[in-house]
């Protein structure tokens, strides 16, 4: 496979959450990664990043149990609650 992936999914680790939310962060936008998601399963938070030509901005964090409509998949309704069951 070549290229980057359209979307980047980042499960945070107890053990390496500055890895996973710095460093991995920007190994993903060097590589082109156009959408990066932060998933925090102990605060039950998704945080989504776009990529932009300056890097990652941030574009909200999702928590509760409402239905979510996540970038990149414009229509395609998450349900967070499946997420932390």
């Amino acid at each position: 496979m070549e290229g980057a992936p359209t979307l980047a999914v980042e499960v945070l680790s107890p053990s390496s959450p500055r890895i996973d939310r710095h460093i991995k962060r920007s190994l993903y936008a060097r590589h082109g990664a156009p959408y990066y998601w932060i998933v925090d399963p102990e605060a039950r938070t998704i945080d989504v990043h776009s990529l932009t030509a300056q890097g990652y901005t941030d574009g909200g964090r999702f928590e509760g149990d409402a239905l979510i409509d996540l970038p990149p998949f414009p229509g395609v309704r998450l349900d967070p609650a499946a997420i932390w069951a």
